[in-house]
């Protein structure tokens, strides 16, 4: 069984931390034949670190996180398992394979770190295109925070998080609850995501809270999805007689539009919506839990321990609710697992996946071998 526990922020923690953070940034725009990638020991273990500009004396040498040199792998065709691998043999053939790969390559790269003033802690944290529109978590955070924190907009925020690739918001609108049967209450509400780094757009999800057991169910309906691709990527020309204040402009506009679908998700229409397809998960009876289970593995990749905590937690229910397996307590049986995982990121995966659950054709659960 999974047994780790998520960690999560109150509002003031996030805000705190995304100023932080943001005062720690740089962002540098450089041709890769400059790059140069070095494999260092210490204490016993190699570390790759990468030169942003060799021919430039004052140019840092920064470490490189798992993201970042993933990025590395995939712009240059190279599978991630291929560089775990060298990585495994010998950090120095990984860095004679990018260097062989970089001054071969006449691209510019938008690069990410995170720089510390008063410490020689330096880290490449993205590794992205040249055209790569930023839009960071402390403008998001002041985007919504504000609106979320106003009393009058009836909103709740109950949890969020920064992982290495992602920002998270979750909020709650107090005023919208209901019921899928007696007992088994709902609430509606409003996740807001995004990243720096290249891992997806932002986001902005109704999603369904079930009070019994803080189960989160994430719908990927009537969602707002934003890329950080600028809508002239595809002429560099163009990009590059943009000015500087057009391009603000073009993120203030985008920005807007995060603070309009935030505000119009508290939806009653929508949420009796989501409610009625809830109620209608519920009456769908699984008479094979063990063998839905097995095709929820075969159909989402679950690993076996996955696999065998979902059952555990559809055959030990701990609500006073137990009853006949359904549609709707199997994709709980998979969102608890979000309580169970300290990747928060997974979390999130499976509170997605919760939803995708109740969208499976119903012969595929009920009449299973």
């Amino acid at each position: 069984m999974l047994n780790n526990v998520k960690t999560v922020l109150n509002a003031e923690e996030l805000l705190r931390r995304v100023v932080d953070e943001s005062q720690q940034k740089a962002d540098y725009v450089v041709k890769t034949e400059g790059m140069q990638m070095y494999a260092n020991s210490y204490h016993g273990n190699d570390n790759l670190t990468l030169d942003l500009n060799q021919n430039d004396q004052n140019s840092k040498v920064y470490s490189i996180n798992n993201h970042a040199l993933g990025q590395m792998a995939t712009t240059f065709q190279v599978p991630r398992p291929y560089v775990d691998r060298m990585l495994l043999s010998s950090a120095s053939l990984v860095a004679d394979n990018f260097n062989h790969w970089f001054k071969n390559s006449d691209s510019a790269k938008m690069i990410r770190t995170h720089e510390l003033e008063h410490g020689a802690k330096f880290l490449v944290r993205a590794f992205l295109s040249d055209k790569y529109r930023r839009v960071d978590n402390d403008e998001i955070a002041k985007t919504v925070l504000p609106i979320l924190l106003d009393p009058k907009n009836n909103w709740e925020i109950t949890e969020c998080q920064i992982t290495d690739t992602k920002l998270y918001i979750k909020a709650i609108a107090t005023n919208l609850i209901g019921e899928v049967k007696k007992g088994d209450a709902v609430r509606y509400g409003v996740i807001i995501s995004n990243s720096e780094v290249g891992s997806g757009a932002i986001n902005v999800k109704p999603f369904i809270d079930r009070c019994v057991c803080d189960n989160g169910l994430i719908i990927a309906d009537n969602s707002m999805r934003a890329t950080h691709l600028t809508s002239s990527q595809a002429d560099g020309n163009l990009w590059s007689m943009l000015s500087d204040q057009t391009k603000s402009d073009d993120n203030r506009l985008l920005l807007k539009k995060v603070e309009d679908v935030v505000e119009h998700t508290a939806n009653r229409e929508n949420f009796e919506f989501q409610l009625d397809r809830l109620k209608e998960a519920d009456g769908i009876v699984i008479n094979k839990p063990q063998e839905a289970v097995k095709v929820l593995k075969q159909t989402f990749n679950f690993t076996e321990l996955e696999h065998d905590s979902i059952l555990n937690n559809l055959m030990n229910r701990t609500d006073e609710l137990a009853g006949p397996v359904t549609k709707w307590t199997l994709s709980n049986a998979v969102t608890h697992l979000a309580h169970d995982t300290a990747d928060y990121d997974k979390g999130i995966d499976y509170e997605v996946i919760g939803n995708r659950i109740l969208d499976l054709p119903n012969q595929s659960l009920v009449a299973v071998a």
